[in-house]
């Protein structure tokens, strides 16, 4: 949210910072439209594929706006869990289940 106003800052202000009302209405606006994603209560199979998701996000983001892209191929997905295990290198989401 912070580099969406110093965007409009720059680009409509002259880089003069928003009033304090119009930074209330824009963080009005855009709570209406958040999306709240509930990981306390989140399957480690689904924050695997959330995880991916995300990735696949950032990689066809660059892939699809100019200049050279600064992440892409193919996502290799890790695990490390609060249990002591050691970290691990997984190829998708159902291979956390298979294994445990």
């Amino acid at each position: 949210m912070i580099d969406i106003m110093k965007y409009i800052e720059k680009r409509f202000f002259n880089g003069q910072p928003l009033p304090q009302t119009d930074i209330t209405e824009i963080k009005n606006i855009l709570d209406r439209y958040q999306c709240l994603v509930p990981f306390d209560a989140m399957p480690i199979e689904e924050g695997i594929a959330y995880a991916k998701f995300l990735a696949s996000i950032v990689i066809n983001h660059h892939r699809f706006t100019l200049g050279a892209p600064v992440v892409g191929g193919k996502i290799k997905t890790g695990l490390v869990t609060y249990k002591g295990e050691k970290f691990q290198f997984i190829d998708g989401a159902n291979d956390y289940a298979t294994q445990h």
